[in-house]
C-alpha cells in the first residue's frame, strides 16, 4: 500500500553477509544520482552491488565506468575512493568489451584529471584522482599532462610532486613510450633507495618495446639475483601493457617457464612469477584452452599448490570474458 520510492536498497546498514542486486528503476536512480546520498554506509552499498553485479557479468562494464565516473567526486571516505579507483582499473582494462577499452581508458583518464583539477587543493581526492590519472594515460594529451606534473609546468594549487609521485608519473610516462633508460636511471640517482629500485624496475618492465619485454623476461625468468621485491614488482608490470600484442610472443613461454621456475625457485618468488606474468590482457577462448590443457597435464595436476595458483589465473580470465560478453 506504500508508494513506489525511487530507490530501494536491500541489506541497508549492512547488517548481513549477502550480496544484494539494484532492481532496474532503484540502479538507473542510483546511476544519476549517487552523489546526493548524505549516508555513507548507503552510499558503499551501493557501490558494492554494483562492483558485485560487474563482477559477476550480469551488468554491463561500461555501466559500473559511468556510475563511478558521475558520483566518485562526492565520495568522502578515503578507503571507499581508493577502492573505487583500483576497481576502475580492473573494470576498464579487464572487464568493459575490447572493442571499446581504448576509448574507455582515454574517457576515465581525461575525467579523473578534470575531477582532478576541480577537487579541493590538498585533499587526499586530489592526489588520488591524480594518481590514478597516471594510470589511465595512454594518449598524447595525457602524457602532455604527465609531463607538465613532472617537471613543473603544470601545477594544481595544494598538490605536492614529492619523489613518489614523481615515480608515478615516470611510469606512465615509460608506459606510453616517452622515458629512456637515462631518464630512469637519473631519476633512481635521486632516489637510489628500496622504493626508487622498486619503481626504477617497474618503469623499465612497462617500456613497450619488444627488445625492453624480452630483456625484462630473461632477468625475471632466469636471473636470480634479484630482491623479492622486485621479482614482485617487475611481474606486475610486465604484462601492463597498452598495446596488448606485446604480450602474444609469451603466452607458450609462460606455460613453458611454469614448471621449472616451480622446481627452481623459493615458492614466493615462483608465485610471483607464474601469477604476475601470466598474459592475463590477452583474456580469450585460446588462453582459457591452453591454460586448461595446461592444468590437466598431470606433472601440474600432482602439485596442488602449483594448480591452485594456476587454477586461479584461468578463473580470473574467465571471469574477464564473462563481464566481457555482459558488456558487450
Amino acid at each position: 500500500g506504500k508508494a513506489r520510492p525511487d530507490l530501494i536498497l536491500l541489506n541497508d546498514d549492512d547488517l548481513a553477509y549477502a550480496k544484494i542486486r539494484l532492481d532496474a528503476e532503484s540502479w538507473k536512480f542510483a546511476l544519476a544520482n549517487l552523489d546526493k546520498f548524505d549516508d555513507s554506509l548507503a552510499r558503499t552499498m551501493v557501490w558494492m552491488a554494483a562492483w558485485d553485479a560487474t563482477r559477476d557479468g550480469e551488468t554491463p562494464s561500461s555501466e559500473f565506468v559511468k556510475l563511478v565516473l558521475g558520483n566518485i567526486q562526492a565520495e568522502t571516505q578515503g578507503s571507499a575512493l581508493q577502492t573505487l579507483l583500483r576497481q576502475l582499473v580492473t573494470v576498464a582494462n579487464f572487464y568493459v568489451a575490447r572493442e571499446t577499452s581504448e576509448a574507455t581508458i582515454t574517457a576515465v583518464g581525461k575525467r579523473l584529471w578534470e575531477l582532478a583539477q576541480a577537487a579541493t587543493p590538498g585533499s587526499d581526492a586530489q592526489l588520488m584522482f591524480v594518481r590514478f590519472m597516471a594510470k589511465f594515460a595512454n594518449t598524447t594529451e595525457l602524457g602532455d599532462v604527465l609531463s607538465g606534473l613532472l617537471d613543473g609546468s603544470i601545477k594544481l594549487d595544494g598538490l605536492t610532486i614529492d619523489q613518489d609521485r614523481r615515480w608515478e608519473l615516470l611510469i606512465g610516462l615509460s608506459a606510453l613510450g616517452r622515458v629512456s633508460k637515462v631518464e630512469i636511471a637519473s631519476e633512481l640517482a635521486k632516489d637510489n633507495t628500496a622504493n626508487g629500485q622498486k619503481f626504477a624496475f617497474h618503469a623499465e618492465a612497462v617500456v613497450p618495446e619488444e627488445a625492453a619485454k624480452a630483456a625484462i623476461w630473461e632477468k625475471l625468468v632466469t636471473e636470480s639475483e634479484l630482491s623479492n621485491t622486485l621479482v614482485g614488482e617487475g611481474s606486475l608490470a610486465f604484462t601492463d601493457v597498452w598495446n596488448n600484442s606485446l604480450l602474444e610472443a609469451y603466452v607458450d613461454k609462460y606455460f613453458e617457464m611454469v614448471l621449472p621456475v616451480w622446481e627452481s625457485r623459493t615458492f614466493k618468488i615462483a608465485e610471483y612469477l607464474i601469477e604476475g606474468l601470466y598474459p592475463a590482457p590477452l583474456a580469450s577462448a585460446d588462453l582459457v584452452a591452453k591454460t586448461r590443457a595446461f592444468i590437466e597435464r598431470p606433472e601440474i595436476s600432482n602439485i596442488p599448490a602449483l594448480k591452485r595458483i594456476v587454477v586461479e589465473n584461468l578463473a580470473n580470465v574467465e571471469r574477464a570474458l564473462k563481464a566481457q560478453k555482459a558488456d558487450r
